[in-house]
């Protein structure tokens, strides 16, 4: 097995969870939060598997926005996707409940 293959992607990305008027939750978001990651538009169901992880550990509010980690299960068709400055939605199923754009990656 390649080692390298089994590293996860990680990204440094600002995360925006909707406010609740706006269709968002109602409750805050914690770290090691696990949505699914869309990098297409409302209509794709070809999702990522990502843990969010930030500092300082304190709930993300709706309507709130956090400079966070993602680990991406290290899927090859995700690496044309993470390029600084791209966007992507945050859901939870199928519900929108947030975005993300991505700041950095680290080792791809």
């Amino acid at each position: 097995m390649n080692v390298e293959s089994s590293n996860p992607f990680t990204v440094r990305a600002r995360l925006r969870i909707l406010a609740t008027q706006l269709g968002g939750p109602s409750t805050p978001r914690n770290p090691q939060y696990r949505p699914n990651h869309n990098f297409g538009d409302e209509q794709n169901r070809n999702f990522f598997i990502g843990f969010i992880d930030w500092n300082p550990p304190t709930p993300i509010e709706p309507g709130e926005e956090r400079e966070v980690v993602v680990q991406f299960f290290p899927e090859p068709s995700l690496r044309p996707y993470l390029t600084p400055g791209r966007r992507w939605r945050i859901q939870e199923g199928s519900s929108l409940v947030g975005s993300a754009e991505l700041l950095d990656v680290e080792g791809l």
